[in-house]
């Protein structure tokens, strides 16, 4: 289990940063082109390079903010929380079907080597980037529950234990 739970935050952390480099190359190409158009100029595509990277952005640090519970959600169902179980396994269900639909979508674009209009960038990463960020969500909330488990098991031996 232990193993299990390491491997998953080092896939997690890797695509967290990837997602922060993401970022900063975003800020780096917006300054730059910022700057460039004080002269006049402009970088041809910047806009194009930036929304892909946002892609980044968002996808990639899906994981980490499953695996912090730092998502926003609503607690209408904290008297019954089995509920929580049940909604989480339901998520994971549904990031499992969006993830594969991405890679499906990837997969696509690849063979059709479908590019960006400005910059001819290839599109498929941005699809396979978005299909690691669901994927990274999916485990954490997978280990998540896992780990729940696993302590419910364990108090439920030292309730019997003491009896």
């Amino acid at each position: 289990m232990e193993i299990f739970n390491k491997c998953v935050s080092k896939l997690i952390h890797f695509a967290f940063i990837l997602g922060c480099l993401s970022m900063i190359l975003s800020v780096l190409i917006t300054s730059a082109n910022i700057v460039i158009r004080m002269f006049g100029y402009a970088l041809n595509g910047s806009v194009e390079v930036v929304v892909n990277l946002n892609v980044l952005i968002a996808f990639l640090s899906l994981g980490l903010c499953a695996m912090e519970d730092g998502h926003i959600k609503v607690d209408i169902i904290k008297k019954w929380p089995f509920l929580d179980h049940v909604c989480t396994i339901a998520t994971i269900a549904g990031i499992a079907l969006f993830a594969y639909c991405a890679v499906f979508q990837g997969r696509i674009v690849y063979r059709l080597n479908t590019q960006t209009s400005v910059l001819d960038l290839v599109k498929w990463p941005f699809y396979m980037a978005t299909a690691l960020g669901y994927f990274t969500a999916a485990i954490a909330l997978i280990g998540k529950e896992i780990n729940s488990l696993a302590n419910w098991i364990i108090s439920r031996k030292k309730v019997m234990i003491t009896q």
